[in-house]
């Protein structure tokens, strides 16, 4: 035989048996597929029941654990805060009781300092009570002497003021005196001037204009100055 015949029936050889195990196999399966097709539906329900009742055991068992550690949980949580609660409240109380302790004595100090206030006041009004009467006059007379003192400045109030008036209407008087003086003293002035351009040679109107005075003062000036002249 040649190589290649022996290599040719080699092969056959090996997917002959290739073959045959694959299908034994498939064999194998199909006879469970079969068993298991022919197993009774009560068989199946068991052991779905059995499956669902491992299933809310172990359920049961770690809901209850949980609740066992929560349950733990929170009575340490309860125990510390219960504690907190009442160290604290304890506190409080010692302060209320320290602040009703002082209140108590000062209480006490107050009903002691009203007592000696009360004698103080029995003692002052037992030593006050002969001094009314002379208080009394005391009081009388710095009535009297302040009436008559308001009385004396009343009258000197009235005095000042008549000789304040009276300083007003000299001035017054002195002042309007003054006055006159002065307007007597412009008035012989501006005649003055009047008679001075006159004999100068000028016009009642240029005089009027050069003093800003009325022409009718002008000519009467002129006139009682020309009358006087032929006297």
């Amino acid at each position: 035989m040649q190589t290649i015949d022996i290599v040719l029936i080699i092969i056959g050889l090996f997917m002959i048996g290739v073959s045959f195990i694959i299908s034994e196999k498939f064999s194998g399966v199909n006879e469970e597929v079969t068993f298991t097709n022919q197993l009774p539906d009560e068989l199946l329900k068991k052991q779905a029941e059995g499956m669902y009742d491992q299933m809310r055991k172990e359920m049961n068992e770690i809901t209850d654990q949980a609740y066992e550690n929560a349950d733990g949980m929170l009575s340490k949580l309860s125990n510390e805060k219960i504690m907190a609660v009442t160290d604290y409240s304890n506190q409080i109380l010692e302060k209320i009781e320290n602040n009703h302790q002082e209140v108590v004595f000062l209480y006490d100090m107050l009903n002691d300092k009203e007592e000696e206030i009360k004698e103080l006041l029995k003692q002052t009004s037992q030593v006050s009570a002969p001094v009314k009467p002379v208080n009394k006059k005391k009081a009388d007379a710095q009535n009297d002497t302040k009436h008559q003192g308001k009385e004396l400045v009343n009258k000197m109030d009235g005095h000042i003021v008549k000789m304040k008036e009276e300083q007003k209407i000299k001035k017054q008087l002195k002042d309007a005196a003054s006055i006159d003086c002065e307007k007597q003293n412009e008035n012989a002035t501006k005649n003055q001037q009047i008679i001075e351009y006159y004999q100068q040679g000028l016009s009642v109107l240029e005089i009027s204009r050069e003093l800003h005075v009325g022409q009718g003062e002008v000519q009467l000036v002129i006139n009682l100055f020309e009358g006087g002249s032929h006297e």
